[in-house]
């Protein structure tokens, strides 16, 4: 099964709906108005729906345009984290940090810590667990190198 829905069409609904017309979304895209309505008008075609509804040069969402653009926003969201990751990892970072603690320390006391990195906004995911009687000393004790 091919997906109706490209990345590059979402790009081209979400710029329309930034900037209210086929026009400005095609100057902001570097695109001619032309290519911007055939793009349109192919995905209405395949999904066999209207995104827009045309008042001479403006434009606004339907109901299933604003659907589209909000969980596509999403999706243009996760793909630039997603590139921003693989390039991340091809230097040399790492996709996700492990931080294991004991049931003696709280969570709640690593907060600041945790919002901290959070606010770094550097791609690498943060996993949180917590073991109890000293499972995590265990576990490091058997991963270390002898």
């Amino acid at each position: 099964m091919m997906l109706k829905i490209t990345m590059e069409a979402t790009e081209v609904v979400d710029a329309i709906a930034r900037h209210g017309s086929f026009a400005v979304a095609a100057e902001r895209l570097h695109k001619v108005p032309s290519t911007i309505s055939y793009a349109v008008g192919k995905l209405e075609d395949h999904l066999g729906l209207a995104l827009f509804v045309r008042n001479g040069p403006r434009v606004s969402l339907t109901p299933a345009g604003q659907e589209m653009l909000k969980e596509g926003r999403w999706l243009l969201s996760a793909a630039a984290d997603l590139e921003s990751r693989m390039r991340q990892t091809s230097t040399g970072f790492e996709t996700e940090v492990r931080l294991m603690h004991d049931s003696l320390i709280p969570t709640s006391a690593l907060a600041d810590d945790i919002c901290a990195f959070e606010d770094l906004q550097c791609g690498t995911r943060l996993r949180i667990a917590c073991e109890t009687l000293t499972g995590t000393c265990r576990r490091f004790a058997m991963a270390a190198p002898m």
